[in-house]
């Protein structure tokens, strides 16, 4: 195995746009930008929803209740 610096590529920093090779050979261009706030629109309000759901449930019940959320059909 060969020693030193063979292999190593340098890498340079294309800002928030990097390019892409599709398989058709076109050229994608990624926004991260974007792709960050798409995710924090969707992430930010299932995290807020999670936490009041959790707040609900220790302010409503019990320790060790048990609620039924499907039924038992009876006999």
């Amino acid at each position: 195995m060969p020693r030193g610096r063979a292999g190593v590529e340098r890498v340079s920093v294309a800002g928030s746009r990097t390019l892409a090779q599709t398989e058709g050979g076109a050229i994608a261009v990624t926004d991260w930008r974007r792709f960050a706030t798409m995710l924090g629109l969707v992430a930010l309000p299932v995290f807020a929803l999670d936490q009041l759901v959790k707040l609900y449930i220790v302010g409503h019940l019990r320790l060790f209740e048990q609620i039924d959320v499907v039924p038992q059909p009876a006999r």
